[in-house]
């Protein structure tokens, strides 16, 4: 039995509440950091789910997100990136 990309959402939605209502120490400015394994993905399988992944995070836990790294991405994604990474 497989998970929607949509099921895993609304997981991590809940996994991230949980961590700010037991977690954070109010008052504090408290962030976080987010790893995303693409191991063993492409492309075009990669785009639609991450898309709608960081704009859930950013609607929803707005100011929250420190810092995002990647792991194991994709060939075709670092290519893309280093060419795009030039402009910047």
């Amino acid at each position: 039995m497989g998970f929607s990309h949509d099921d895993l959402l609304l997981a991590q939605g809940y996994f991230f509440n949980f961590i700010i209502q037991n977690i954070f120490i109010e008052g504090q400015i408290e962030n976080w950091v987010s790893i995303i394994d693409l191991g063993n993905t492409g492309l075009f399988s990669v785009i639609g789910p991450f898309k709608k992944s960081i704009s859930f995070l950013s609607d929803i836990f707005r100011c929250r997100m420190h810092l995002t790294s990647v792991v194991n991405c994709p060939g075709s994604i670092s290519m893309l990136w280093g060419m795009a990474k030039g402009f910047i």
